[in-house]
């Protein structure tokens, strides 16, 4: 039987044991792969959300879209036999923590965008930091402000 399509059972005949923060680990890390599998899906389905700035190019042939399918699907229930070993159970995902790491995120990559962090890659031309430094910390500003307000550990929310 191939490796995808082997149930919980014959996973693992033992169970290993993890302290809490380890059997954490192991939960947010298959919660992780388990987002990864449904991301490859929808690109491979063609349904993931595309951008202006990211336009989503369809150069997966229906073949492999189909192959990628299956393969996920088989590897979806690997995690969960593998989630089932561990205990790791189901936990709510909070959209004020995944909004709030976004934001975060974005707001760091701002940071390393202005003409004086630009340095690291070359000569920076001095209009860089007229032209860019402006609109890139304004951008900053309004995504730390709106940060402020869905940090969840301030404990307010959008």
């Amino acid at each position: 039987m191939a490796p995808s399509q082997r149930s919980a059972e014959e996973f693992s005949l033992e169970t290993p044991i993890l302290n809490d923060p380890q059997r954490r680990h192991y939960a947010v890390l298959l919660a992780m792969l388990e987002d990864a599998l449904r991301e490859i899906e929808a690109l491979a389905a063609g349904t993931a959300p595309a951008g202006r700035l990211t336009p989503m190019a369809s150069d997966i042939s229906a073949e492999a879209a189909k192959a990628i399918a299956r393969e996920c699907a088989g590897l979806r229930e690997r995690v969960y036999a593998l989630a089932d070993v561990v205990g790791a159970s189901a936990q709510p995902a909070s959209a004020s923590r995944r909004v709030y790491a976004a934001l975060i995120s974005s707001v760091i990559h701002l940071e390393d965008s202005t003409a004086k962090k630009l340095a690291a890659y070359g000569p920076v031309d001095p209009s860089v930091k007229r032209l860019l430094d402006p609109p890139i910390r304004e951008l900053h500003d309004r995504l730390s402000a709106l940060a402020a307000q869905v940090n969840p550990a301030a404990g307010r929310r959008a």
